[in-house]
């Protein structure tokens, strides 16, 4: 939403969403972003452009989501 109807760049909202609240929460030494040492969760998308996301409303383009590195969710 904050895409389409704000206009903010698929990238910044995705910040917004992830890093912004994991620092806000003081849990971005371990959540947030994907570096080494952090816990992976995070999703697979269908489309190799992350930015298509906020552009198909209805859609649901998660394939696969992944906490703590291990798969839990998925379309088989």
């Amino acid at each position: 939403m904050a895409c389409t109807l704000y206009r903010i760049p698929p990238e910044i909202a995705v910040v917004a969403a992830t890093a912004a609240p994991a620092e806000v929460l003081g849990l971005s030494d371990r959540l947030g972003t994907l570096e080494a040492g952090k816990r992976a969760d995070f999703v697979v998308l269908d489309d190799a452009e992350p930015a298509m996301v906020p552009y198909r409303p209805g859609h649901n383009p998660v394939l696969d989501t992944y906490v703590a590195g291990l798969r839990v969710a998925g379309r088989d």
